[in-house]
């Protein structure tokens, strides 16, 4: 974890902006959600402020953690021995901004250093409207919920029962002309929700899957873009929110095919326009994943924490899909490269412990046990459902699936539509207890 600070003269109000980089996307749930873990992150940034930032005890302070606005702080908390204020502080927005600390580390420095200037000049901007030394974190829009919309809950049991052909859909009226922000290498741009969903899902999903997957993937990805929204955080066009392309960037990739490709995946935005997904009225963390091991994953094995629709639920659609299972050769003098330890044919390895899904909870290797998040960071696997054979020179390692296996499997909705279920159904499936409604 690397931390920095600047201190800004804002009005003649002076600033202090601390900036905190996870170089593993998972410490980010791992420390930030357990205040209590040794040299956790609370731990770290009280090191810092008291050695490295000269303070009064009435300064505030803005917390930027990999490139997202996570809150105001008082300084003062730190010359007590109590956390709370701090914890208090930050815990709802660390719930709503978990997902976002994913594949920060694939990131160049270039790209860290523009979303961190954008993160600060979005707060500048808030400062010169409200007038306020202190940065706001706005609460999530609620959504109303027609009488008529039912919530059928699916069973929170990973062997939860293939969803019933027959569901269906009650919504309001939908709200037209909603706008974004999206910011773009440091470049801000305004545009249509609905514009922008077409170019998420034609960049997330391949417009070669079914219809019905591809307006479950413009639905979610609506989602995530109105909760950072309602939110007031910038949406990033990056791995860290939602890969984003515009008509020009999928002309060049689609070429001849642009035409065809384009109006699929405009059908399917349309055919599904204004729709969102919500849970107890709020906007859900539509999480999403390329493919499960045949069940998707816990968040609280990824991050540490749980939300009641985010729930593991069978996924066998998945075993279908080419290269479901993928087998590498690692060598010892590459693994002790990577591991940063001596590892040859002597050295134990063993799983011990698997989480509900099937995938490796904890792992010892050598004299040194890693959760299967960090072993499959440092190693750069597939997924966390992984074997390792040893042989005399190099380990074998086969996964299974692909991501961090938490909510909507993308190629399992594909196999799903295949079968003749629609995008209410899979969406309901995926994600426990959700309800579709206009925005």
């Amino acid at each position: 974890m690397n931390i920095k600070h600047e201190i800004v003269n804002f009005n003649g109000v002076n600033k202090i902006y601390i900036y905190v980089e996870m170089v593993d996307e998972y410490e980010f749930g791992e420390e930030f959600l357990n205040p209590d873990a040794k040299h956790s992150f609370l731990d770290k940034l009280k090191d810092y402020v008291n050695q490295k930032i000269e303070f009064k005890k009435s300064d505030m302070a803005v917390l930027i953690v990999n490139g997202v606005l996570i809150g105001a702080i008082s300084l003062g908390v730190f010359t007590n021995a109590s956390q709370n204020q701090i914890i208090q502080n930050t815990q709802l927005a660390n719930q709503q901004n978990y997902e976002t600390a994913l594949d920060y580390k694939n990131k160049s420095d270039k790209d860290k250093a523009k979303e961190l200037e954008v993160s600060k000049n979005n707060i500048a901007l808030e400062e010169a409207k409200t007038k306020t030394a202190a940065a706001i974190i706005v609460e999530p829009e609620v959504v109303n919920i027609p009488a008529s919309t039912s919530i059928t809950p699916v069973k929170n049991i990973v062997t939860a029962a293939v969803p019933v052909k027959t569901a269906t859909v009650s919504v309001p009226k939908a709200t037209t002309g909603t706008t974004i922000k999206l910011s773009t290498n440091g470049v801000v741009t305004t545009m249509n929700l609905e514009d922008y969903v077409i170019g998420v899902v034609a960049s997330e999903m391949p417009v070669t899957f079914h219809a019905e997957a591809l307006k479950s993937q413009a639905i979610a990805a609506r989602t995530f873009a109105m909760k950072k929204t309602s939110q007031g955080i910038l949406l990033l066009n990056s791995t860290s929110h939602q890969v984003y392309k515009s008509e020009s960037q999928l002309k060049t990739m689609w070429g001849s095919s642009y035409t065809t490709n384009y109006n699929k995946i405009k059908s399917a935005v349309n055919s599904t326009q204004g729709l969102v997904l919500t849970y107890s009225g709020k906007y859900i963390d539509a999480l999403y994943h390329s493919m499960s091991n045949s069940k998707t994953e816990m968040p609280i094995y990824v991050w540490g924490s749980n939300v009641p629709y985010l729930q593991s639920v069978s996924s066998n659609w998945d075993t279908k899909v080419k290269n479901f299972e993928t087998s590498t050769n690692i060598t010892y003098s590459t693994l002790s490269s990577k591991l940063g330890k001596t590892i040859n044919a002597n050295t134990e390895i063993k799983i011990l412990s698997e989480t509900v899904s099937g995938r490796v909870e904890n792992i010892k290797i050598g004299d040194s046990t890693y959760s299967g998040v960090k072993l499959r960071s440092l190693l750069g696997l597939k997924s966390t459902d992984f074997s390792i054979v040893k042989g005399d020179t190099n380990v074998i390692v086969t996964t299974k699936g692909s991501g961090h296996g938490v909510g909507m499997s993308q190629n399992g909705a594909n196999e799903a539509a295949k079968e003749g279920y629609s995008y209410e159904q899979i969406l309901k499936y995926y994600y426990t207890g959700i309800s579709i409604v206009k925005k």
